[in-house]
């Protein structure tokens, strides 16, 4: 991996940052994968372009990798979280109105929590997130340069066109979002860049078809910032 790509505080609303601090005291940030929109910031930071979403969730992917067996669940507790139950059986931690949810690669078609007994925390299982875990950046952030990780844009780009297809019911709506961020990140990539990750990754014919019918609305949707690239279909 390269050296840490520096951002400053700035990048993230103060209370983000408080709680990103209060992560990086338990090593989660050392282990662990920031995605979702906050991700997408770090990106806002090191392209320099103009984006504004605020939403109230921070998703982090767990490892399998970690074998600190720090009590997850009781150090977000004891810093003031509360807990969220879900229906599921997976739970967020809830302060200052947002919400800490830990993710983790759903193996198959089980949609049942994930239990990290070595870190005592519930996980909600979802589809493809491995993608986000074959390329990433180390990130450091501020005065103080905190560390932490991201998916490298490639990976997030392809992720984004996944599951804009895949959304159904009440997430429907985010699909545009999805195919927004694509369409930003997209000239800041390389084509060897997605061609590599692409061919480390396994995916069917069936999911390899669905990333392009994405592509196809990310072009039709957004023509002036995608001119002079080439599609997927052109690359692998």
């Amino acid at each position: 991996m390269s050296s840490p790509l520096h951002i400053p505080d700035d990048v993230f609303p103060t209370e983000i940052l408080d709680l990103l601090v209060v992560l990086e005291k338990a090593d989660i940030l050392k282990h662990h994968l920031l995605i979702g929109s906050y991700a997408f910031w770090v990106f806002k930071a090191i392209y320099d372009f103009d984006y504004f979403l605020i939403t109230r969730d921070i998703d982090i992917l767990l490892s399998k990798k970690d074998h600190s067996k720090i009590d997850i669940n009781a150090f977000m507790l004891k810093n003031g979280f509360r807990i969220i139950p879900s229906q599921y059986g997976f739970i967020k931690y809830l302060k200052n109105n947002y919400e800490i949810e830990f993710l983790v690669e759903r193996k198959g078609n089980k949609e049942e929590p994930v239990l990290f007994s070595s870190l005592n925390i519930t996980a909600q299982p979802l589809p493809f997130l491995n993608i986000l875990k074959e390329r990433i950046l180390e990130i450091s952030l501020g005065e103080n340069f905190l560390l932490f990780y991201v998916p490298a844009p490639e990976a997030f780009y392809i992720h984004k066109l996944l599951v804009s297809k895949r959304r159904k019911g009440a997430h429907k709506s985010k699909s545009a979002k999805d195919l927004e961020q694509a369409s930003m990140l997209r000239k800041y990539i390389e084509d060897g860049q997605l061609k590599e990750l692409l061919s480390k990754v396994s995916l069917s014919k069936k999911t390899l078809n669905s990333i392009f019918l994405a592509e196809e609305e990310l072009f039709e949707y957004y023509p002036s910032k995608l001119i002079g690239i080439k599609r997927l279909k052109e690359i692998i």
